[in-house]
């Protein structure tokens, strides 16, 4: 068996904090945005933030929560705000361009409340919204400087982040909109589409152009860039997180009864493997070919024993399981660095039980696998008096 040294070069704990979301920019540093709330557990305003070696800068401040932050090749960020109601008024979502300093440079209004996460493609940026009114979704491309480049309009009411990806080395646009699957040109225009199904979770494309789509009812596709299925598996049971490949075209994915599967680049099961908690975001294949998996236990108990837990479980190319190592907190997302770092994010509650109070906190990990750190070092921000 397998043996991993797991070190911690950091961990920061950001106090009356809920709801993050974190990208990794060109340099290594932690983009992260949260919500800021009280002690009475209220949001009061949303932040975004960036962590360099665990040392955290503040960038930004918006009454509005703040979607996942996405970072340009030159610093700027994207991050979509929530639609929401104020005075009585209902208000619109937002993308925002905000500068690598954090200054506000403009604000781009959506037509309905905020779907998915922006994609960046060069100097412009894609993002869905979704009108419950019109039961329909709107793809918006809108240049570097805030004005709408064009506009597609999918039917229906379930949909899932648009991808980049090639076919034949031309730039396209992968979509899931409803029942259909869609591949558009860089102007929007649709260059194939097909009906497969609803979908249950997201869209996965590996490098050779073959396309994983998560549906409901659970089952899985395979498709080539025709659009043409190549495989499906039915597993019995729902899926619990978006697959993933390998360079061998294997691939992994979690199932909703603590499992996680592997299939081969036929559909064909290689192994099943538990996996200690209930849920996770995606699989990460590390650079020695073994599968990362992190998951989240919920507690199932009542205030104000509430923690839940996250488990790093590490299993071998032929599914048998080499590491387990646990984190404090639930609500876990981890990014792989291309330097092989692996950054956590956790949500915990902390409970006074003389005031009847529980306190909200992120927790963020600067994670080493197979080798040892020279620092562990902790830090505890907190946040200003609201």
């Amino acid at each position: 068996m397998k043996k991993y040294d797991v070190s911690t070069n950091w961990e920061l704990e950001i106090e009356q904090a809920n709801h993050g979301r974190f990208s990794i920019d060109s340099l290594h540093n932690i983009v992260l945005s949260y919500s800021q709330e009280n002690m009475d557990c209220f949001h009061t305003q949303s932040r975004i933030v960036k962590i360099n070696d665990g040392e955290v800068t503040e960038l930004y401040e918006n009454k509005f929560y703040l979607g996942t932050p996405i970072v340009d090749r030159n610093g700027f960020i994207y991050v979509c705000t929530s639609d929401s109601v104020k005075d009585g008024k209902e208000e619109r979502s937002r993308l925002l361009k905000i500068g690598p300093e954090g200054n506000e440079i403009w604000e781009y209004l959506l037509d309905a409340p905020v779907n998915a996460t922006p994609a960046i493609y060069h100097d412009s940026v894609l993002v869905f919204d979704f009108s419950a009114k019109e039961q329909n979704g709107h793809l918006h491309r809108i240049d570097g400087n805030g004005a709408l480049i064009w506009k597609r309009v999918f039917n229906g009411n379930a949909f899932v982040a648009p991808q980049l990806f090639k076919i034949n080395l031309e730039d396209s646009i992968l979509v899931h909109a409803f029942d259909d699957i869609f591949i558009l040109d860089m102007d929007g225009k649709t260059f194939q589409n097909k009906r497969i199904g609803r979908p249950y979770h997201g869209l996965w494309v590996n490098e050779d152009g073959r396309i994983y789509a998560s549906l409901s009812p659970p089952n899985l596709l395979c498709l080539n860039t025709n659009l043409d299925i190549v495989w499906r598996y039915k597993p019995g049971i729902g899926f619990a997180n978006v697959p993933r490949t390998d360079s061998q075209g294997n691939l992994y994915s979690m199932l909703t009864d603590r499992r996680m599967v592997s299939l081969d680049s036929h559909g064909k099961e290689r192994w099943i493997a538990g996996v200690t908690g209930d849920f996770g975001l995606y699989p990460i294949i590390l650079s020695n070919g073994d599968i990362l998996m992190v998951t989240e236990q919920k507690s199932g108990k009542k205030a104000p024993q509430i923690e839940d837990n996250t488990y790093l479980e590490i299993f071998s190319s032929d599914g048998i399981k080499v590491l387990e190592y646990e984190f404090s907190g639930g609500s876990a997302y981890p990014i792989l660095d291309t330097d092989g770092t692996i950054f956590l994010y956790t949500q915990c509650r902390r409970v006074y039980q003389r005031k009847q109070q529980v306190l909200n906190s992120i927790k963020m990990y600067s994670i080493y696998i197979g080798k040892e750190s020279s620092t562990n070092i902790k830090r505890i921000v907190k946040n200003k008096p609201v």
